[in-house]
């Protein structure tokens, strides 16, 4: 009997076991296996340096700008901006980009430093009015600017608007371009702009912007010229007392990325940063002229005296430059030139 009982007993412990085996055996197989979830693509971070205010002509395109590329992309590209300088100034920012250490900058006249084609845009008087340059900067003339660029490790993206320039000072309301005899005026490191204010009878310092509010402040020089925007924006006007409206010089900004970088994205990733800088360019400028009413009324409310000028007077002694600079640029020039003042 006690055998009985035990072969029971032993009989019930294998069935369960056998059970439980089943059972789990049956749960496992009946499980969904978990997914996986996709890896979260990280964006391409771009750095765009330039040396202006966030809230002038340059901040507000560059601004403009990496909304439209993260548009484009969906977010696969963040441009992040440094302004004001932050990671240098002008050709601090293109030898960056030569280097990788930087991927885009925003830069004005320094690209006459590397070709002189880019002397074309420091002609006196040569664009008319603002509708011109829009015309002029969204067409064929990029490509050829650009085209100069390539043995540099650098893209022309596209080209904004700096601004019509100006004369400022602290002497006296100019005129004439005899007003301005011997008078210690800044102008950017460029060889045309020099000799423009030498023929106009001044005494020009080629000098960094970055240098130019403290140079003017402690008399180093007496006289600038500069968009309105770079007027306001940075603060030239407290260190001035006459704006004499000149019109002398319509100069580009150009958007510029490593052409090693660029060439390393995928196709439809250069064809959005492409088309998100040459669509800035015509935003950017009309933005400008509704800014400018503005930045003028600033300036006037700070104290400074505004003047009209003897354009014809000027754009008379501007003629040796024009000679000057179509005998350096032989035929490349003078077709971008044709280009320029042919455009309706």
């Amino acid at each position: 009997m006690k055998s009985r009982w035990m072969k029971l007993f032993v009989y019930m412990m294998v069935l369960t076991m056998l059970l439980a085996g089943c059972a789990s055996g049956t749960g496992d197989a009946g499980e969904e296996p978990a997914e996986e979830e996709p890896a979260v693509e990280e964006p391409i971070i771009i750095r765009l340096a330039h040396e202006d205010p966030p809230d002038n002509q340059w901040g507000m395109g560059a601004t403009h700008f990496a909304e439209l590329v993260e548009e484009k992309t969906g977010g696969r590209v963040d441009v992040q901006i440094f302004d004001n300088g932050q990671l240098g100034h002008g050709i601090d920012n293109i030898q960056q980009l030569q280097t990788g250490a930087l991927e885009m900058t925003i830069v004005g006249g320094d690209l006459v430093m590397l070709d002189k084609f880019f002397k074309v845009f420091d002609l006196p008087y040569m664009f008319r009015d603002r509708e011109h340059a829009k015309k002029v900067l969204g067409g064929s003339l990029v490509d050829t600017a650009n085209s100069k660029l390539a043995p540099h490790d650098l893209v022309l993206l596209g080209m904004w608007e700096n601004g019509f320039r100006q004369i400022t000072n602290s002497v006296k309301p100019i005129v004439v371009p005899e007003d301005l005899a011997g008078m210690k005026i800044r102008v950017p490191e460029n060889e045309v702009r020099v000799a423009m204010f030498r023929e106009y009878g001044a005494n020009p310092t080629a000098m960094a912007f970055s240098e130019l509010y403290t140079a003017l402040e402690q008399g180093v020089v007496q006289a600038q010229e500069n968009p309105y925007g770079n007027i306001w924006g940075d603060k030239l006007y407290e260190v001035q007392k006459y704006v004499s409206r000149s019109n002398h010089v319509f100069t580009p900004i150009n958007v510029l990325i490593g052409k090693d970088f660029y060439e390393g994205l995928p196709a439809d990733i250069q064809s959005a940063i492409k088309e998100a800088a040459m669509e800035t360019g015509p935003w950017q400028m009309d933005w400008i002229a509704g800014q400018e009413a503005d930045w003028i009324q600033d300036i006037e409310d700070y104290g400074c005296e505004f003047n009209d000028v003897d354009l014809d007077a000027f754009i008379l002694a501007s003629e040796p430059i024009w000679d000057s600079v179509k005998a350096d640029l032989g035929p490349d020039g003078s077709a971008a030139i044709d280009e320029i003042v042919n455009t309706p």
